[in-house]
């Protein structure tokens, strides 16, 4: 079944007559409903057990479960009695809202198959081993095409194709498949991988009640982040035996592990918390690492993880988007849109930055890669979006800045494939 205006007018009446009056126990309500008030109770509860059971939760955890923190607010420990929440200046919450209204939305036209399908991946989703984001990023991808008059069908949830969903103006037809990518692609170092580490390295930490000052611990290792338990509890020794000062420099399995104690505490006393972030964040952006740590007014102890493994991110983009080009019809002009979750305004800038001698971006790269082969020839457009807002750049491909209906500002960046042999209906951007 396709749908579109009416589609998103029943999104957007949810979320703005939310906003308008705070009253969302009726959207929260509907939404418990359809997805089951025991079945969504569990998964949030296990998200919440998993959290509290992390001494150290750092953006990277937070973000991937940001809509099911979200869910949390609203509905406190009882899914059965939601609350009114003010959202407007949270964007957790309004993201969180905006997910619950689309589900909604979507269950309302479809078939009894698709809406059991819709369900289950909705519940999987909110789930504490998985990641909401790459369907609330379909979900987006629907309403902003809908918003421009396309009426759409999400031919995967109704099981008749592969890609995600069908869009129809006029005699137009598009094919649209999304893709989520978190920072963690091509990098060695997978940051929740070492947010697990450090959660055991500081847990260690505070049961033997060691002070430390202030101190950084660099650990270099020569490939991945190990995932052995045997592996993992080596590194751990080793980084105590180095933070206890009797060695400056130690190598456990390939990874060499380096103190350095600082001289001043550099930390603002006055915003502990902002001024420890911005610390550890210039930290893990010198070597494109994970970076954990803990501080208080007397201490500052932050342990940095990186790889010294070439990078590999413009390769594994470049996979997850060849993937999603085989699974088109390749009958019809087809867009990749590709979402950057958790990019920094200087990691996006980094993939999209047009160089002044005329290098072409990673992102560009991998478009012309993809243009000159055969293979996707039915592919019209490449989008790639974030929810960083960065610099607009010149020149042919230059950047539109954006407001996605979640009312973060972000960074919408459309590469067109001039050799697509369906591409007469796409010449520039569907919206």
């Amino acid at each position: 079944m396709f749908y579109g205006v009416r589609f998103l007018r029943g999104v957007m009446s949810n979320i703005i007559t939310s906003q308008a009056t705070g009253n969302v126990v009726a959207t929260l309500n509907r939404f418990a409903a359809l997805v089951g008030t025991d079945d969504l109770s569990k998964r949030l509860i296990q998200v919440r057990k998993k959290l509290a059971n992390q001494c150290l939760q750092t953006s990277a955890m937070l973000n991937r479960f940001e809509i099911p923190l979200g869910l949390m607010e609203f509905y406190g420990r009882g899914v059965s009695s939601p609350r009114n929440l003010n959202f407007s200046s949270n964007p957790r919450l309004y993201q969180a809202i905006t997910f619950a209204s689309t589900t909604i939305e979507l269950a309302r036209h479809m078939s009894s198959k698709a809406k059991k399908i819709l369900v289950s991946r909705v519940l999987s989703a909110l789930s504490p081993r998985e990641d909401a984001r790459p369907l609330a990023h379909e979900f987006r991808v629907a309403v902003a095409l809908a918003h421009k008059g396309w009426d759409i069908e999400f031919v995967d949830f109704e099981g008749r194709g592969q890609f995600d969903f069908l869009g129809r103006r006029a005699s137009d037809e598009i094919e649209v498949e999304c893709k989520l990518v978190t920072g963690d692609l091509g990098n060695a170092v997978h940051r929740e991988e070492f947010e697990n580490f450090g959660n055991d390295l500081l847990k260690r930490i505070s049961k033997q009640n060691r002070q430390l000052g202030s101190v950084r611990l660099d650990i270099a290792l020569s490939d991945r982040m190990p995932k052995a338990f045997p592996e993992v509890q080596a590194l751990i020794s080793g980084a105590l035996t180095v933070l206890d000062g009797n060695l400056a420099q130690l190598v456990v399995n390939g990874a060499k592990i380096t103190r350095q104690q600082l001289d001043a505490m550099p930390l603002d006393p006055t915003n502990l918390r902002g001024s420890a972030f911005r610390v550890m964040e210039a930290i893990r952006e010198e070597r494109n690492g994970s970076v954990c740590g803990v501080f208080d007014e007397t201490r500052f102890m932050v342990v940095h993880a990186y790889s010294e493994r070439r990078s590999k991110v413009q390769d594994s983009i470049l996979d997850a988007i060849e993937f999603g080009s085989s699974q088109f019809s390749r009958t019809r002009p087809s867009i990749i849109w590709t979402h950057f979750a958790d990019l920094t305004n200087t990691e996006l800038d980094s993939l999209i930055a047009i160089y002044r001698e005329g290098t072409p971006t990673l992102l560009q790269g991998i478009a012309y890669k993809m243009f000159d082969s055969s293979k996707h020839d039915h592919v019209a457009t490449l989008l790639f979006s974030g929810e960083a807002p960065i610099t607009q750049h010149g020149g042919p491909d230059s950047l539109i800045l954006h407001q996605p209906y979640f009312t973060q500002s972000g960074t919408l960046y459309p590469l067109y494939n001039n050799n697509c042999r369906v591409n007469q209906p796409l010449k520039e951007l569907p919206f």
